[in-house]
């Protein structure tokens, strides 16, 4: 099993991550630049999209949430989940 790496949203990763047979990526990625403590994460085992996260960082009281966590339909079942987490 490679390792999970989390990378920040590239333009050359962005097409991947949109078409990532999970709840819809768009939205979340699009969130990320509106609201000023959300940071959009893609999630890569080698050179392969597997996934996306995003985690949103509380201003007032310094606490960092995951508030979005999805692993392609395609990729489920072989462990990206627990490596990534």
């Amino acid at each position: 099993m490679a390792e999970i790496v989390p990378r920040p949203v590239t333009r050359e990763t962005l097409g991947a991550l949109v078409r990532l047979k999970v709840a819809p990526n768009d939205y979340s990625i699009a969130r990320a630049y509106v609201e000023p403590g959300c940071t959009p994460w893609g999630l890569h085992a080698g050179a392969a999209v597997v996934g996306f996260a995003m985690d949103e960082l509380d201003a007032a009281t310094g606490e960092c949430w995951i508030i979005r966590f999805t692993i392609g339909a395609e990729r489920q079942g072989k462990g990206y989940g627990r490596a990534a987490l």
